[in-house]
């Protein structure tokens, strides 16, 4: 069995260095798991310059460490998040996100400023980060 095989009978959290939460499920862990597969290729951390991208670094490090129930408690300009309308959006969304969703959920990063938008589905622990918003053009900030 190579070291990568991570099948159920392989599973364990048992390790010298670290414990770990062993699961198939995301609906199981209580803080953020971050996903960058759809995110747009003009609104990418390609076009952040160094110190965008490490705010939205140190943001999401952060985020993890409070977990969601933290994350929900808190403010949308502190470490929460607020709601952004689809169809403020200034570009297209990825397929995988269906007609019947609405919104996707800004978080701040950089000083609280720029927002970074995901999309996650109810219970998930897996944010789709979608677009990082470093210029403010992602969307119609009002």
């Amino acid at each position: 069995m190579n070291e990568f095989d991570y099948s159920k009978k392989s599973k364990s959290n048992d390790s010298q260095s670290f414990k770990y939460p062993v699961s198939d499920n995301v609906y199981d862990f209580d803080y953020p798991i971050f996903c960058f597969k759809h995110l747009h290729k003009k609104y990418c951390l390609d076009k952040c310059d160094n110190r965008h991208k490490k705010e939205f670094i140190t943001r999401l490090t952060k985020l993890t460490a409070l977990g969601f129930e933290e994350i929900n408690k808190s403010g949308r300009h502190q470490y929460g998040s607020e709601k952004i309308a689809k169809n403020s959006l200034s570009f297209k969304l990825p397929n995988f996100i269906t007609d019947d969703v609405d919104f996707l959920y800004a978080f701040r990063y950089n000083g609280k400023k720029n927002p970074f938008l995901a999309y996650r589905r109810p219970n998930s622990a897996i944010l789709h980060i979608i677009a990082i918003d470093y210029n403010f053009s992602a969307y119609n900030h009002g």
